[in-house]
């Protein structure tokens, strides 16, 4: 269940997430305790509730079974975050994610409705960056490591079979024009150390803080 929030303290969560903790005006114990929150690990589901609010996302209550939300044109939404810790053993932002229990069914319904994933990048509390782009530009891969796993489970002599649960990478987007990059936090490289290097360079490089031109990518589903 994806928490409620009044509108008090939601304006107080987005400022937080998309804008720079770092220099930011603590003087409301309200915005320690979000802050407290949002860097929990199990604060995810408080972000997800914040930039799918920002994103103008209809979002879903039970999101078991379905996708986390829709456009306002009715465009279902997978959003996929990964967050970062510092100090902690936590492994750098890939710009991937895993879907859990995905079926042949599901998989071919994403690809019929037109899905929108939204993978979104933290440190901690602080949103880098949210990429758009259509399921489509995955499902090839997402089903090549379907039909393996489904071809392990056929061949086990125990008779048990392992949960479909496909990871998608960065490599498997990065070269199509159909990803946008919703959002990228303007001092995005003073947290070049939570990207691997593949999505680090596709943003701009490893360089000091500032703002840098993108390189767009050259191949399209389109």
């Amino acid at each position: 269940m994806i928490p409620y929030l009044d509108p008090t303290t939601m304006q107080r969560a987005k400022e937080i997430i998309f804008g720079d903790t770092k220099i930011a005006d603590r003087e409301h114990g309200l915005d320690n305790l979000l802050i407290l929150t949002l860097n929990d690990k199990n604060g995810s589901s408080l972000k997800e509730r914040v930039v799918i609010s920002h994103l103008g996302i209809k979002s879903r209550e039970n999101t078991k079974h379905g996708a986390d939300g829709w456009m306002p044109d009715g465009r279902p939404v997978e959003y996929k975050p990964e967050t970062y810790y510092e100090g902690l053993e936590s492994s750098c932002l890939t710009g991937g994610a895993n879907f859990n229990d995905l079926t042949v069914k599901k998989h071919k319904e994403h690809i019929t409705t037109n899905l929108l994933m939204i993978v979104a990048g933290f440190y901690e509390e602080n949103l880098l960056y949210l990429l758009k782009f259509p399921y489509r530009v995955i499902a090839p891969s997402v089903e090549d490591r379907m039909t393996n796993t489904i071809k392990e489970n056929q061949g086990r002599s125990d008779g048990k079979s392992s949960r479909i649960t496909p990871r998608f990478s960065f490599a498997d987007y990065r070269n199509y024009r159909d990803v946008e990059r919703v959002f990228l936090r303007k001092n995005i490289f003073c947290f070049s150390n939570s990207m691997n290097n593949a999505l680090r360079d596709y943003i701009g490089g490893e360089f000091p803080c500032g703002n840098k031109s993108l390189p767009i990518p050259t191949k399209s589903l389109l």
